[in-house]
C-alpha cells in the first residue's frame, strides 16, 4: 500500500474536488485494488491524499484534474505513516464509495446523479434508485442503505397506444449519455421509425437505429418510433440529441408506495446487489433495528391556549370539545377568494357551492373564536392550456383585484385556489402578495372539490340572512354530533366505520383551512405592523428543554436564482414564543466566518433582553455539514457569538429531511408478517459518522404520522455531544419543538420543529426571488 500526496491551489470546493476523484478514479481503478482518498481543506489550498496499490495512481489523478494547478507532494516516511493514521476513516470511506459503484455497474446499473442509479439492463423497471454506504468510526461497520425513487416509464411505452406526442413536448427525461443517464428535456418528436431518422457521426450520416445498434451496442427494435430530440447540458454546454424511445424514461405520477411494496421492491434490489459483493468476500448481512424507542409524543407534550386551557389533545379536540381558544384572533374585514375558471365551468352551480363553502368556513371561524370574516368576495381567473400563459393572466387580475377592493394587510386576507398541476401559481401568489405585505391560503382544486362534496346537498343560498344560523345548525348536528355518535358506539359495522371516516376527514380538512388562515393573517398583521408574531396558535405548556434555559434557532442558507446567498436565522424561546427572525443577503459568493458573526451579532443585539438567564443555544441546521470550511466557520460563529451573550452551551443540530433510511414496523399475525408506517414518536439511535473531522452521533425520528404511502424518518445528527446529554434528551426535545405546527388541526405535529419549518419557508422564498418581509 503507498499513499500518494497532492496539492491544488486553485479555489476548488470541496464537493468539486471530491466528484472529480470519484468519478476519475471509478473510471480509472480496477474493481480489484483497494483504492481510497482523503481530501483535507487547508486556509492555502487543498491537500488530497490517495492511498493505493495501483503504480498507475498518480497519473490517474493528475489526468482527472487535466487543467487544474496540481502538483505532486514529496512526504517524509513518518508523514506518511502520520497521514495514514489521520485520514484512515476517509479513505475505508471512500474505497467503500467506489467499490460499490463499481458493483453497481457490474449488475447492470447506470448512475443518474450523485448515488442515484438507473437499471440500464432492465429497461423495464420502473424505479431510480438510490445507493448509500456509511462507515461505522466505532466498529467500522459498513452499513449500505437503498432506497427507490421516480416511478418512470420508457416513452416508447407511454406512446404504444396513442400518436398524440406532441403533448410530451417539454417534458423532463432522463437519458442515457456516455457512461450515465442526464436529465434533459424534450423539445420535439420527430413521427419517423429510428431507421429513418439521421444524425452525423465522424462526417457520415448514419441512421438513429445504426447508431444506437452497432455503435453503442443496444439491442433496439428497428420500428420503434418517434425519434426523440432530447435537449441536455453537460458541463456548461447544451445539445440537441436524437434518442429511440425506448431509451428515453419519463417520470410518470403514481400513487404512492404503501409499506410493503416499497420493502418488496428494495428487497429485490438488495438481492441483486449483495450477490456481486461474494467476489470480494465481503460478508453481508442484513440489519434490523430491534432497540428502537416510542415517545409519546401527543400524551407527554401539553399545549396551552389563549384562555389558559392546557391538553395535550389535538388542537381539533381541543377547540371543539374542551373550549380552548387560539392565541391568536384574526378579525378579517375582507377574505377575497380566488377560483381557477376551470373550477367553474365544470359544473352548473360550482360558484355557488363555493360561496356555500366559504359561508360555512366564516361561521366555524367565528363559532370556535379563531377570528371573524365581515365580508366575502368570490372571484375567478382564468386559466388556459399553457401554464406560464396563465400565470401572466393570474398575476394581472391578482393586481387589479388587490387595487379594487384597496385591501389593506391589517384589515384583509387573500385565498387561492389553484390547480394541482400548476405549481407555478403557488409562487406566483406568494410572490405578489408578498410585494404588498400579503400572506396568502393557497388550496388545491381536489381539495375544494373533496369538500364540495361532501354539503353539495345542502341547497340554501348563501345570501340569506337567516344561513349563519342554519350554517351552524347544519354543522353541529351533521358533522360534529355524528362523529361524537359513531365515537361513542361500541361496535361499528363496515359502513358505520367509513361514515365516520369521511366525516372526520371533512372536519379536519375543514379545520386545517381554518387555522392556516387564522395563522397566516396573524403573521401577515403583525409583521406589517412591525412586531414580532409572538402569539400564534398556541404554545408548550412547559419548557421543551424542561427548564426553560435554551434559546432556539433555525438556520438555513440558501441561494436565489440569480445567485445570491441569503442565510435565514429564526429565534424562539422554549414554549415556541418567536423572538426575531431575520434573512440576510450576504455580498459574496460564500458565506464566510466573517458574514455569519455579524449576522448573528445583528439578530442577539436585537432579543439580548430575552436572552437573560438562557445558558444554551440549539441550532437547528437545515441538512447536514456539507465541507470542512463549512463545518469549521459555522462552529466558530456560533461558538464565538453564543460566549459574547452568555449562553455556556451550543448544541448544533444537522435536520436530514431526505435520508436514504426507510422504517418498516413488521409484526406478525395469524396471517403473516404485516408491514405497516410507525406512529409517531418512534425512534432509533443509529451508528455514528464522521462529518469532515467531527464524529456526530445520530438518530432516526418519526415525528409525524404518514397517512398515505411509506413514511420517510427524519435523520438527527448531533456534532456536539457532549457528557451530560444523551441523544434521547435531544431526540424528545426535537418532538417537543414538532408540536407547534399551527397549520395542522389533526395532531399539531410536523416533520421538521418550528425554527426550522419557518426558516425553511423563508429559504424557500428567498430561492424563488419572492420579496420577503420580515418584523
Amino acid at each position: 500500500m503507498k499513499l500518494y500526496a497532492f496539492r491544488i491551489d486553485e479555489e476548488l470546493s470541496y464537493d468539486s474536488i471530491q466528484r472529480r476523484l470519484y468519478k476519475g478514479l471509478t473510471r480509472f481503478a480496477k474493481n480489484d485494488v483497494f483504492t481510497g482518498f482523503a481530501i483535507v481543506e487547508l486556509n492555502e489550498g487543498v491537500n488530497v491524499y490517495v492511498a493505493s496499490q495501483n503504480p498507475n495512481i498518480e497519473k490517474y489523478v493528475k489526468e482527472t484534474f487535466n487543467g487544474v494547478n496540481i502538483e505532486s507532494l514529496l512526504l517524509e516516511p513518518s508523514a506518511k505513516a502520520q497521514a495514514l493514521r489521520n485520514y484512515r476513516y476517509q479513505f475505508l470511506n471512500s474505497y467503500l464509495s467506489l467499490l460499490l459503484h463499481n458493483i453497481l455497474y457490474q449488475a447492470g446499473f447506470r448512475r443518474a446523479g450523485r448515488n442515484y442509479w438507473i437499471w440500464y439492463e432492465n429497461p423495464e423497471y420502473p424505479y431510480r434508485i438510490r445507493v448509500d454506504v456509511d462507515l461505522d468510526p466505532d466498529t467500522y461497520y459498513a452499513y449500505v442503505s437503498i432506497d427507490i425513487y421516480t416511478p418512470m416509464q420508457t416513452l416508447l411505452n407511454l406512446v404504444k397506444n396513442s400518436n398524440s406526442y406532441q403533448k410530451l413536448k417539454n417534458k423532463t427525461v432522463l437519458v442515457p449519455l456516455g457512461e450515465d443517464y442526464v436529465w434533459g428535456h424534450i423539445v420535439d418528436l420527430e413521427d419517423a421509425p429510428v431507421t429513418q431518422s439521421y444524425i452525423e457521426q465522424k462526417g457520415q450520416k448514419i441512421s438513429v437505429y445504426e447508431y444506437w445498434k452497432k455503435i453503442k451496442n443496444v439491442d433496439i427494435n428497428k420500428n420503434e418510433r418517434p425519434v426523440v430530440i432530447v435537449e441536455v447540458e453537460r458541463k456548461g454546454k447544451k445539445s440537441l440529441l436524437k434518442y429511440p424511445p425506448s431509451q428515453v424514461r419519463v417520470p410518470v405520477i403514481e400513487g404512492k408506495l404503501f409499506p410493503k411494496q416499497r420493502l418488496n421492491a428494495i428487497e429485490e434490489i438488495l438481492d441483486i446487489v449483495t450477490a456481486h459483493f461474494k467476489p470480494f468476500n465481503i460478508d453481508f448481512e442484513r440489519y434490523t433495528l430491534n432497540r428502537y424507542k416510542y415517545y409519546d409524543v401527543i400524551s407527554n407534550v401539553w399545549l396551552s391556549y389563549r384562555n389558559n386551557i392546557k391538553t395535550y389533545k389535538s388542537p381539533l379536540i381541543a377547540i371543539q370539545e374542551e373550549g380552548a381558544t387560539l392565541l391568536s384572533f384574526a378579525d378579517i374585514r375582507r377574505l377575497l377568494v380566488l377560483v381557477p375558471s376551470t373550477l367553474l365551468n365544470e359544473e352548473e352551480g360550482m360558484k355557488e357551492s363555493i360561496k356555500r363553502l366559504f359561508t360555512l368556513v366564516s361561521v366555524i371561524f367565528e363559532t370556535y373564536k379563531l377570528g371573524k370574516i365581515s365580508e366575502r368576495r368570490t372571484e375567478q381567473f382564468i386559466v388556459v392550456e399553457d401554464e406560464n400563459e396563465t400565470s401572466v393572466k393570474f398575476a394581472t387580475t391578482l393586481q387589479q383585484l388587490i387595487e379594487k377592493y384597496k385591501l389593506e394587510p391589517d384589515k384583509d386576507f387573500i385565498v387561492v385556489v389553484y390547480p394541482d398541476s400548476y405549481k407555478q401559481l403557488y409562487t406566483d401568489t406568494k410572490r405578489i402578495c408578498s410585494q404588498h405585505w400579503f400572506h396568502s391560503q393557497l388550496i388545491r382544486v381536489s381539495t375544494i372539490k373533496k369538500l364540495i362534496k361532501y354539503i353539495k346537498g345542502f341547497n340554501l343560498s348563501a345570501e340569506k340572512k337567516e344561513s349563519i344560523t342554519i350554517w351552524y345548525k347544519w354543522y353541529e348536528e351533521n358533522i360534529v354530533k355524528r362523529i361524537n355518535e359513531l365515537q361513542s358506539m361500541k361496535r361499528l359495522s363496515d359502513e358505520d366505520r367509513k361514515t365516520l371516516n369521511k366525516l372526520k376527514q371533512f372536519n379536519s380538512i375543514l379545520f386545517n383551512i381554518l387555522l392556516s388562515i387564522n395563522a397566516e393573517f396573524s403573521l401577515q398583521r403583525t409583521i406589517y405592523q412591525r412586531q414580532i408574531p409572538q402569539n400564534i396558535g398556541w404554545k408548550l405548556a412547559k419548557p421543551a428543554d424542561g427548564e426553560d434555559k435554551s434559546i432556539y434557532m433555525g438556520f438555513d442558507v440558501s441561494r436565489s436564482e440569480s445567485g445570491g446567498i441569503g442565510v435565514v436565522v429564526v429565534l424562539y424561546n422554549a414554549y415556541g414564543s418567536m423572538l426575531n427572525a431575520t434573512i440576510a443577503p450576504i455580498a459574496g459568493e460564500k458565506l464566510t466566518y466573517e458574514d455569519l458573526r455579524g449576522i448573528l451579532l445583528n439578530i442577539f443585539s436585537r432579543v439580548s433582553q430575552d436572552l437573560k438567564d438562557k445558558t444554551r443555544l440549539v441550532i437547528y441546521k437545515d441538512g447536514p455539514i456539507h465541507s470542512s470550511k463549512e463545518l469549521r466557520d459555522v462552529l466558530k460563529a456560533f461558538n464565538d457569538v453564543a460566549k459574547q451573550f452568555g449562553f455556556k452551551v451550543v448544541d448544533v443540530i444537522g435536520v436530514i429531511k431526505r435520508s436514504n433510511l426507510r422504517v418498516f414496523e413488521l409484526t406478525k399475525d395469524k396471517k403473516g408478517v404485516k408491514v405497516q408506517n410507525p406512529e409517531a414518536g418512534w425512534w432509533t439511535g443509529i451508528w455514528a459518522i464522521f462529518r469532515f473531522g467531527v464524529k456526530a452521533q445520530r438518530a432516526l425520528v418519526i415525528a409525524s404520522q404518514t397517512l398515505q404511502g411509506t413514511s420517510r424518518p427524519i435523520m438527527l445528527e448531533w456534532y456536539t455531544p457532549r457528557s451530560d446529554k444523551n441523544i434521547e434528551a435531544i431526540v424528545k426535545e426535537y418532538l417537543s419543538m414538532c408540536r407547534l405546527n399551527f397549520w395542522d388541526a389533526r395532531t399539531g405535529l410536523k416533520k421538521i420543529p418550528l425554527p426550522l419549518n419557518l426558516a425553511d419557508t423563508l429559504a424557500y422564498l428567498f430561492k424563488a426571488g419572492i420579496p420577503i418581509k420580515t418584523p
